[in-house]
């Protein structure tokens, strides 16, 4: 009976919602070299493939709370959905346990409010890389 229940229980990719919530704190406190340390440094969605750029694509998707106060991050979801036995069913296979690319997804509340109008969206989006080591892919904020 408890296999069933673990079986059916949500896989939370933990590192990466560790490493996201650490990233949008780069990003906040203008850490930037650090930040940019975690990213693919590839042109795919939109091109990071030097610092300038990547600060360009930070300026453009982290704008909304980079000169806030305060910051509070708070995780949401994450995608794709996985269970434990899903990623056991995997591992059975031979095949890959991780997808090549999750999506983890934040609110970001703004001041000290937690209010529909100082909520800011933010993805951050991880690619699995050749070396089994997860960089960042894509980040942005968005619409709720």
């Amino acid at each position: 009976m408890h296999f069933i229940c673990l079986a059916k229980k949500q896989y939370y990719p933990k590192a990466l919602i560790i490493q996201s919530e650490q990233f949008i704190q780069f990003l906040y406190t203008n850490n930037l070299k650090s930040a940019y340390d975690l990213t693919t440094k590839k042109k795919e969605y939109y091109d990071i493939s030097n610092p300038f750029l990547f600060k360009k694509a930070v300026e453009r998707q982290a704008k909304s709370f980079l000169k806030a106060n305060i910051i509070e991050v708070q995780y949401r979801t994450s995608f794709p959905s996985q269970t434990y036995g899903n990623r056991l069913r995997r591992w059975f296979a031979g095949r890959e346990i991780n997808t090549k690319q999750k999506s983890v997804n934040f609110f970001i509340y703004i001041n000290d409010k937690k209010d529909i109008n100082s909520v800011v969206p933010f993805e951050v989006r991880w690619k699995l890389q050749p070396d089994q080591n997860w960089k960042i892919l894509f980040f942005q904020s968005h619409a709720i």
